[in-house]
């Protein structure tokens, strides 16, 4: 299962959508491949706090995968499931991920990701997990 669920994640983590960021989206990509996770991460952040879904579920793929930050499920799950909520191709994909992970998780880490998507969007992601959560 675990197998499936690592193929599928590396398959579609990053899926791009024609937009205005979509070449910023590009451009971290390139630093994702290149294994530059730090800059990567460092365009991806204020895409995602715009509410970029490819943003989004990419940085869902690095905290699962612990691609320049520490492995961390729960940021993982909440950050797919922000994605999960645009109306782009990438919410399918994002939604998957999600839907995965939720077989693999606590039920109480899951109950803890959704709350923590569910503040980053009350507060216009501003509270994305960095702050209040940050010990998880």
């Amino acid at each position: 299962m675990r197998a499936i669920a690592f193929t599928f994640l590396t398959g579609f983590a990053f899926l791009a959508i024609g937009s205005a960021r979509a070449d910023n989206v590009t451009i971290a990509n390139a630093a994702f491949d290149k294994m530059d996770y730090a800059k990567a991460l460092e365009l991806y952040e204020p895409l995602a706090r715009t509410g970029s879904a490819s943003a989004q579920s990419a940085i869902g793929s690095m905290y699962f995968f612990g691609n320049g930050v520490v492995k961390n499920w729960v940021r993982a799950y909440m950050w797919f499931s922000l994605a999960s909520q645009s109306q782009t191709a990438v919410a399918v994909v994002a939604r998957t991920n999600r839907d995965i992970m939720v077989r693999l998780m606590a039920p109480q880490d899951v109950k803890l990701a959704a709350a923590m998507a569910d503040e980053c969007v009350a507060t216009h992601y501003d509270h994305c997990g960095l702050v209040r959560y940050a010990a998880r």
